[in-house]
């Protein structure tokens, strides 16, 4: 009795190794190599060299990002592994599992905290900045108990301020967010 129920284990454990196998060939991966022309919330735009345009990738929860803190701005060299799926809306996309960082924008210059920029928009949870030295527009959230110097002090639009920020891993989706702890007005 203990051995048929061995063998059973053993032979639909086949099977299913097998099934899987199977799966994985359907879901093979392509690759390219190219420079990111556009970046945004449901993809980025990939040229590769000999194309004359940009092709559209989606990237989603499923895409992993190497390095792991990496995520895709304009002017960067990626590689990336893609494959065709169809959406919601029957409409057929090419979806990223695995986007890997070949080359930083040697041109971009790169938002390290603290920063000092433009209050451009304040909503509930994040402010908007236009960092001008740097040519970078970027939003952050608040945390709570975010330090106000001076004390006290409500951030408008069009104040001028030095910012100390953290990256931290967003809750929902595979975003990276820029979390406000000190904020002092330097007017």
């Amino acid at each position: 009795m203990r051995l048929q129920c061995t063998v059973k284990a053993v032979l639909s454990g086949m099977v299913l190794l097998m099934t899987l196998g199977l799966a994985q060939g359907l879901f093979a991966a392509d690759t390219v190599t190219g420079v990111i022309l556009e970046s945004g919330f449901s993809g980025v735009v990939v040229k590769a060299p000999g194309e004359k345009a940009g092709v559209k990738y989606n990237t989603g929860r499923e895409t992993v990002y190497s390095p792991d803190d990496y995520r895709p701005l304009k002017g960067d060299t990626v590689t990336l592994a893609f494959y065709s799926k169809t959406a919601r809306n029957d409409e057929e996309i090419l979806a990223v599992s695995n986007l890997t960082l070949i080359k930083k924008d040697p041109n971009r210059k790169e938002l390290t905290s603290p920063a000092t920029g433009t209050i451009q928009e304040v909503g509930r949870r994040g402010i908007r900045f236009d960092f001008t030295e740097i040519g970078q527009v970027a939003t952050m959230e608040q945390k709570r108990g975010m330090e106000t110097v001076p004390d006290g002090w409500k951030p408008a639009a069009g104040d001028k301020v030095t910012v100390t920020f953290e990256s931290v891993k967003a809750r929902f989706g595979n975003k990276i967010v820029l979390v406000i702890s000190k904020m002092e007005k330097t007017d």
